[in-house]
């Protein structure tokens, strides 16, 4: 698994490994071969490539590759399908035509030339906890309802997330997981856990989103700005959204069947 992310991780499994690279996007389109995406790839020689909606850095490297492709997408905004002038006038375009299987994993989204599928989350029925579990993990006091603040996003955000939900603090146990590092990795992956929830406050992340609709959760979503893509679009097309949620599922069928 490739990723320019700062983010943190969990080792999820002893057959995945994580690297962490630099995009380099000066040299996108000039000097392609020389950036350390190209030669990581070069060097395993992959069989099967996913890209998970990140085109611009493979697209003008797939031709190297004998691999079977695959890229999902989720909502975007339509500038992110093609770049801005490139240094000789030029503008390149997703071209759907450079993989073999094109997926879109958000419902009321349009793309071109796309199989869709059910939203991708990460819990399924045989894998959500009992609810007694968060409840004693957060330390909820008897008769209270418990409200869960749970944003990943930029510095500030949610503050002002909290600033905005309005919520009797005397009937809900308020929690924010960004402060407690050892109760977040015991409700990790959180989306387990959440069938103890009574209340979900955050933005409107694909994550999140789905994840509280998998549960009908009661949710505040508050969208936040993102260049990529629309929160706000999310939750008004998709606020009522009820299932299915087997995406994943129906990836690994497409995927064996094209291998």
């Amino acid at each position: 698994m490739f990723t320019d992310s700062g983010l943190p991780y969990f080792e999820c499994s002893e057959t995945i490994e994580v690297i962490r690279f630099s995009l380099e996007p000066n040299k996108f389109f000039s000097n392609d071969k020389d950036t350390l995406l190209y030669q990581y790839l070069d060097h395993l020689n992959p069989e099967v490539i996913i890209v998970d909606g990140l085109w611009l850095p493979m697209q003008p490297i797939l031709k190297y590759f004998d691999a079977k492709k695959i890229i999902t997408f989720r909502q975007v905004e339509p500038q992110w399908l093609q770049t801005p002038p490139l240094p000789d006038g030029s503008i390149k375009k997703f071209n759907p035509d450079d993989y073999d299987l094109v997926i879109n994993k958000e419902p009321g989204f349009h793309l071109e030339n796309s199989i869709s599928v059910p939203p991708i989350i990460g819990v399924s029925e045989t894998q959500v906890k009992p609810p007694k579990i968060i409840r004693d993990v957060l330390k909820v006091p008897k008769g209270r309802k418990l409200a869960l603040a749970a944003h990943n996003g930029n510095p500030g955000e949610l503050e002002k997330i909290l600033e905005q939900a309005d919520i009797d603090r005397g009937e809900y146990h308020l929690v924010s997981l960004s402060n407690l590092q050892e109760e977040a990795d015991r409700l990790f992956p959180l989306s387990h856990y959440l069938s103890g929830v009574d209340l979900a406050i955050g933005g409107c992340g694909y994550n999140f989103f789905y994840e509280t609709r998998f549960y009908d959760l009661p949710a505040i979503y508050i969208p936040q700005f993102r260049n990529m893509e629309n929160q706000r679009w999310r939750l008004e097309t998709n606020r009522n959204y009820s299932g299915p949620f087997n995406g994943a599922d129906r990836v690994v069928s497409y995927i064996e069947n094209l291998l």
